[in-house]
């Protein structure tokens, strides 16, 4: 369990890392990041799960091992490559999860499953966002400068300030940034049936880009179980917390249809 995390893309795809393949594992989580964030933010959670939950981060175009690559900047086309990216790894159940933009794009990923597929996550975990019916209260980087755009990063607190002030680095990285923030800003919900799934809605005590009412508004988008879940930190707790985060996810998929071999 305590493995030194290795890079594995299923099949030479882009999209998703592997930290630890597990080809044997019962159920895949699906993982995404938040705007600017990298699939290596799960690189510790394979030795934190049973051995029977494969960990599958989405690794978006720009960033990390994809730095360089264009990023996609509206919501619809990303949500469509990611959807034929991961189709082929839905030969089991799957659970979802999703922090902020990754909270929104995992939730459209499982409306497109049921729809397209007919077949629902075990379990969607979606984190740090307001239900996405809700209007969005978050400026969006349109019009700024670089400089301003480092700053509003830095106010954000999603990236370390040695990465801040790597000019090289950023100027790298900033395209990606830009075009994640952009798909937030060109996501438009659209009404729908429930998703016939538990769900789960998480949230840092101190964030201010969440509420009490805007997190349990979730509930309207399930039909199955629905819990609210709090964590002590600000809109970055998924790290600060990530520990007692994972066991409770590994808790949560193990109830998830009557559990599953090896959780």
């Amino acid at each position: 369990m305590n493995r030194t995390p290795t890079i594995s893309t299923p099949g030479g795809n882009p999209w998703l890392l592997r930290p630890q393949p597990r080809p044997r594992a019962a159920v895949r989580l699906f993982c995404l990041a938040h705007a600017g964030g990298s699939a290596w933010m799960y690189r510790g959670w394979p030795a934190l799960v049973p051995e029977g939950v494969e960990v599958c981060a989405v690794q978006l175009p720009g960033h990390g091992n994809r730095v360089g690559e264009p990023g996609i900047a509206e919501f619809a086309p990303l949500l469509a490559q990611l959807a034929k990216a991961i189709e082929p790894e839905l030969d089991r159940p799957f659970a979802l999860f999703g922090h902020s933009l990754g909270a929104l794009l995992a939730f459209e990923l499982a409306r497109w499953s049921v729809e397209t597929l007919e077949q629902a996550p075990v379990q969607l975990f979606v984190s740090g966002h307001n239900a996405p019916h809700l209007p969005e209260t978050e400026d969006g980087l349109t019009g700024l400068d670089d400089a301003a755009v480092i700053e509003r990063l830095r106010a954000l607190g999603c990236t370390p300030a040695a990465v801040l002030e790597n000019g090289e680095l950023m100027e790298l990285m900033l395209p990606a940034i830009r075009a994640d923030f952009a798909v937030c800003e060109s996501y438009a919900h659209r009404a729908g049936p429930p998703l016939p799934c538990p769900l789960s809605a998480l949230a840092g005590t101190d964030d201010p880009r969440t509420d009490r009412a805007g997190v349990e508004a979730w509930r309207r988008h399930t039909s199955g179980p629905f819990a609210v879940r709090w964590f002590p930190g600000d809109h970055f707790f998924v790290a600060l917390q990530e520990r007692i985060l994972v066991q409770m996810i590994a808790a949560e998929l193990a109830g998830a249809r009557g559990g599953f071999a090896g959780l």
